[in-house]
């Protein structure tokens, strides 16, 4: 497993995102003491002062999209 450390991003998703655009499978971590451009749900900011957890992960699953999406309930 891989974990990219940064000091400060604009979103450890879209960080994320654009490796996997790039063709990275995972599994890797993307860790960030700070976000500038974090978001919740429903696209809502979300403020990521230092001092917190921000991370993301980036893994492939070989399985049928309506399968793998049910991991989302189990990472929640």
């Amino acid at each position: 497993m891989q974990f990219t450390y940064l000091t400060k991003t604009g979103s450890t998703n879209d960080y994320v995102a654009s490796l996997a655009k790039k063709g990275e499978h995972g599994p890797l971590w993307v860790i960030a003491d700070k976000q500038t451009q974090g978001r919740g749900r429903h696209q809502r900011q979300w403020k990521s002062p230092i001092g917190n957890l921000y991370c993301s992960t980036l893994f492939a699953l070989d399985m049928p999209l309506a399968k793998a999406s049910q991991f989302s309930f189990v990472s929640a």
